[in-house]
């Protein structure tokens, strides 16, 4: 079989993810936000989600979850640097659902939220996340609601 002729939607994804990388190097952010949101539109849930047996997957799973994060981590600094806290938001909105137990990224979104005025809801998305920890781990978030700015 010739490999021209096969696409694999994660090797794409790679791609894309680094040409955004290199654009934003060399000053051009719009073209580098374009190339992360191409990417992400890829990215469409963990690899290889449907085998939940394939333990040899899993570091490859962990590395293109890894790469949305980051894509997904800059295109709402992006958003954010050109006063789009809309945008910001939605691409926090995604990192949240993605690591629902990793407090950096739930407490992004809630900063969000108070930067958009959005206090009740930043209030409800720590009492979730509290309620999730304590529930999966037996602890609080490591940070209070009231540490948070936005």
């Amino acid at each position: 079989m010739e490999m021209s002729r096969v696409w694999v939607d994660a090797d794409e994804f790679e791609e894309l993810i680094q040409n955004g990388r290199r654009c934003l190097e060399s000053g051009e952010s719009l073209m580098g936000a374009e190339r992360f949101n191409e990417a992400l539109n890829l990215y469409r849930g963990d690899f290889l989600e449907d085998e939940h047996y394939a333990d040899w997957a899993v570091p490859e799973r962990e590395r293109l979850r890894g790469l949305a994060t980051e894509a997904l981590r800059l295109l709402a600094q992006l958003a954010r640097a050109r006063a789009d806290l809309e945008s910001a938001a939605a691409h926090l909105e995604r990192l949240a659902g993605l690591h629902p137990f990793d407090s950096g990224a739930q407490r992004e979104m809630m900063e969000m939220c108070i930067a958009r005025g959005r206090r009740s809801e930043a209030m409800r998305r720590y009492e979730a996340l509290r309620a999730r920890m304590l529930r999966q781990f037996g602890e609080r978030p490591d940070f209070e609601l009231s540490d948070l700015s936005g």
